[in-house]
């Protein structure tokens, strides 16, 4: 068979529909998931962009910087913030795009099941998980689309003459997606095993499928090999903390329970939509069983692949929908993990669950807007048209502008502190403190044309910061004193005004723990800096060496 002509006028307006889709589901999240928010996790990564970018998150040897590299060009601090959420958000998008064009590929409907489903999972899942899977986290969304992407490309192109160009192009994805988030090996081999099971054909999977299996496999294995190698050397060349899951079957008996609470407490006592997403993970469970009920048919051609069932699902879904819920057993090592148990089994680490519900979301929608369709179409009336406009319309009623640095308000509590900083006369070369309100201290200073160097986790992978880490170690080694200034949450809390490289030194000595905790002397204490109901204070602290402590 010849290949497809991309370039025709058919594939032309699908792809700029598509695309007017996705940025518009894109900036519609940036605007409406607490548009005010940039906590110092992001902050990292978008800072990394225009000062030393590396292949992973900064001081880790997981989660690829496939943001920060995107942000590269741009060195404009508010600009490189706001593009940096929105750039995650793309790939949030992107999924519940990519879900709605299985289900149709006619722009209308296309159009419409995007908008409700946008809007359902807006108001179904907690604002605060959809934040952080939307436009915190990159790993998560964006290493699901891209498998997504590239299975199914690699399916519904087996029979195009470019089809070596696009295996080349899937193990690159793949790598991709490896590199962001190892975890996805279970969704990338939950794939040929959907296939297996919900056949289509009549024949066993005999001539359909088992072509692009294989290809597949080979994609996958090629993929571990590259990633474990990238991987390996970059390890060797950058001096990094390797996370272990460290698993074990004892820490499933309390994950279970803690997960379970965590996530019924998300919903804060709003049961209907805690209902709302257990009907909604049921439903995804449903669209490929349903499946399975229908009798098979003997289909030879890439047309017929796509035929549709009486639930109004192709078969192409079902195999989507059963790779999602395959994908939940990747929940399993996070069940048993010991880091997971030591973070408090956050629900990021859970987002197979979110992805099916997400999914299920739109699966409803879908049979919906089916129904309402086939209702309507018999008294000449299309509701489509009336669902699209309603959607947009409250879509483009969440827009906002591009947000001033100031508008956040992580950057609105910390002015205050720069600002005394700034103009004081203490010596302001070595400024450490509470991780959460430094990195908006260093972007803060960046915005003001400054690039001011902060000790904190992480922060000698900035070059500059780095330079004051190797002062600070050789002022320590030499037993030096010196002073330095602390922003923290609380009047002295000493946990915030230390930072690791000057820690570890000092805990060499048998007895230098309980010497470190004395050496702490207010010379000055602030007066308390309130802003947004926060309150961040500013201490000058004075290191002296644990042998010259005056008792």
């Amino acid at each position: 068979m010849t290949g497809t002509n991309y370039f025709s006028s058919k594939y032309v307006v699908n792809f700029l529909v598509n695309l007017i889709l996705l940025l518009t589901g894109a900036y519609y999240l940036v605007c409406t998931l607490f548009p005010g928010s940039m906590n110092g996790d992001m902050i990292v990564q978008f800072i990394a962009s225009i000062n030393n970018p590396t292949l992973f998150f900064w001081g880790q040897d997981r989660l690829f910087s496939l943001t920060t590299f995107l942000l590269i060009p741009f060195h404009n601090i508010e600009l490189n913030l706001f593009l940096g959420t929105f750039i995650n958000a793309i790939y949030f998008s992107g999924i519940l795009l990519f879900t709605c064009c299985l289900y149709s590929e006619k722009a209308l409907k296309k159009a419409s099941l995007f908008f409700t489903s946008l809007l359902a999972v807006k108001i179904i899942i907690p604002d605060t998980q959809l934040f952080l899977f939307a436009k915190a986290a990159q790993p998560y969304a964006s290493s699901m689309l891209f498998l997504s992407l590239a299975f199914f490309t690699l399916l519904r192109t087996r029979y195009n003459k470019n089809r070596i160009f696009i295996f080349i192009i899937s193990i690159l994805v793949v790598i991709i997606s490896f590199l962001l988030n190892p975890l996805s090996l279970t969704y990338a081999l939950s794939f040929p095993i959907a296939c297996r099971i919900f056949d289509p054909t009549s024949k066993g999977n005999s001539h359909i499928l088992r072509r692009v299996e294989l290809q597949w496999m080979i994609i996958i294995i090629i993929s571990i090999v590259i990633f474990a190698i990238v991987r390996y050397l970059y390890i060797e060349h950058y001096s990094i903390s390797s996370t272990s899951l460290n698993l074990s079957l004892s820490n499933a008996i309390d994950a279970i329970p803690a997960s379970s609470k965590r996530f019924i407490a998300s919903f804060a006592g709003n049961l209907l939509n805690l209902y709302a997403s257990l009907i909604a993970i049921l439903a995804c469970i449903l669209v490929p069983i349903g499946s399975l009920m229908m009798p098979k048919r003997n289909m030879n051609t890439r047309n017929e692949l796509s035929k549709k069932n009486v639930l109004a699902f192709n078969y192409l879904s079902c195999i989507y929908y059963a790779a999602i819920i395959f994908n939940m057993m990747a929940i399993v090592p996070a069940f048993l993990s010991e880091h997971v148990a030591i973070n408090g089994y956050g629900l990021r680490y859970f987002f197979p669950i979110y992805f099916a519900i997400i999914a299920g979301i739109i699966a409803i929608m879908g049979v919906l807007i089916s129904i309402a369709s086939d209702f309507f179409s018999q008294y000449s009336f299309e509701p489509l048209f009336a669902i699209i406009g309603l959607s947009l319309a409250i879509t483009l009623y969440s827009f906002r502008p591009i947000p001033q640095i100031t508008s956040y308000k992580q950057f609105s509590n910390i002015v205050p502190a720069y600002d005394y900083i700034n103009n004081s006369s203490h010596d302001t070369s070595l400024i450490t403190g509470n991780y959460w309100y430094m990195w908006p201290f260093k972007a803060y200073s960046l915005y003001k044309g400054e690039n001011v160097p902060i000790i904190v986790g992480r922060s000698e992978f900035d070059p500059i910061s780095k330079q004051m880490h190797e002062k600070l170690e050789h002022s320590i080694q030499a037993n030096n004193s010196f002073s330095y200034l602390c922003i923290s949450s609380k009047k002295l809390e000493t946990d915030e005004c230390r930072w690791g490289s000057l820690e570890n030194l000092a805990l060499q000595s048998d007895d230098a723990g309980s010497k470190w905790r004395k050496n702490f002397q207010t010379l000055f204490q602030s007066r308390d800096k309130t802003n947004v109901g926060r309150t961040i204070h500013v201490h000058l602290i004075d290191y002296k060496y644990a042998d010259n402590l005056i008792n």
